[in-house]
């Protein structure tokens, strides 16, 4: 444990006082958390997210279906996406499965479309970001009626699940290779931030206990805004703070919503963003990997295009896992 002082805003972010390998050269990491540094991905997925809905929604008689759909959308399907995006999917994954439409043709359950969530996701969310205070503040402004009420109900479902990750996973033990890589990058003179779409409060609790304060330069969360948005942050605090960017970035993570961030990020910016992909199952190795090949001989700045795109083919080769409406949960990550 540190007692490292972290920006609590993004527009506090400091760029770091060395330079790679003492070079003068300016190297960004940006890393996802979840699912990318620890196993958080699988544990919350598994339990705290899927309960929350089956409690809210009153789903219990389709308990298992709606647990299969959910670890399918968040897994595999849209890894890493916005839980409010993700539960609007979940909907309509669980009403393919034949065991879900004979529960409602019986009568047994009713499971809920959601309309005006998919339109808040469309029209709201998809500009001003997925955090619960960005919800909050739209119901805030709404009349009495339907859409108040169905998204309440959302909100509500989003505080039982970050209620649920407190009780059922107070701490999740990151990867070591990914603390060895993170440590050692910090050790090279590398800006370190984490980047995630996590609640701010529990990420940085978990950040803390992983006592890796002191080699990261900030923990930022959904209230910070989208990752792209992180991303641009720390990038143009290094020009207002250096008088030029940083000469190389490189996002780190675990979904297919990374590549798309760093993506937009580089388009926003005008930086290059590169692209590490760390693979469902293969977590230890692939953080492994790259330290040793770029880490340890000092040679990040050859992580180039090819490389990348080499190591992009095999991550969504990995995620390519077609779905099956009447799959039990063990097919659904069978290699």
């Amino acid at each position: 444990m540190t007692n490292q002082r972290l920006p609590e805003r993004l527009d506090e972010y400091r760029v770091g006082e060395n330079t790679y390998r003492d070079t003068g050269l300016r190297i960004l990491f940006g890393i996802d958390s979840d699912g990318c540094v620890d196993k958080g991905m699988r544990y919350k997925h598994g339990g705290p997210f899927p309960r929350a809905g089956i409690d809210c929604f009153q789903l219990a008689p389709i308990a298992e279906a709606w647990r299969i759909a959910w670890a399918y959308v968040n897994e595999i399907e849209d890894r890493g996406c916005p839980r409010f995006k993700a539960l609007a999917q979940v909907v309509d994954r669980a009403l393919e499965m034949p065991v879900v439409q004979e529960a409602e043709q019986n009568g047994v359950v009713t499971v809920p479309r959601l309309p005006f969530l998919k339109a808040y996701l469309e029209n709201v969310a998809a500009e001003k970001g997925y955090g619960d205070n960005v919800l909050e503040a739209y119901i805030a402004g709404l009349p009495e009626g339907a859409e108040k009420e169905e998204l309440s109900q959302v909100a509500q479902w989003s505080r039982t699940v970050n209620a649920n990750v407190s009780s059922d996973c107070p701490y999740i033990k990151p990867f070591d290779t990914a603390i060895a890589a993170i440590k050692l990058a910090r050790a090279e003179g590398v800006d370190c931030m984490i980047v995630s779409g996590t609640p701010e409060e529990h990420l940085r609790e978990t950040w803390e206990q992983h006592g890796l304060t002191d080699s990261i330069r900030g923990v930022f969360g959904r209230e910070s805004g989208k990752k792209d948005v992180q991303l641009v942050g720390a990038i143009r605090a290094a020009e207002e703070q250096l008088s030029r960017p940083y000469d190389l970035v490189i996002m780190f993570g675990d979904a297919p919503g990374d590549d798309r961030a760093r993506k937009k990020a580089a388009e926003t910016s005008g930086v290059p963003v590169r692209f590490m992909p760390v693979r469902v199952g293969y977590e230890e190795k692939d953080w492994a990997w790259f330290a040793d090949t770029f880490l340890k001989p000092g040679r990040v700045r050859e992580y180039s295009e090819t490389v990348e795109s080499e190591r992009l083919t095999a991550f969504y080769e990995n995620l390519n896992r077609p779905w099956n409406p009447r799959a039990d949960i063990t097919m659904l990550f069978r290699p």
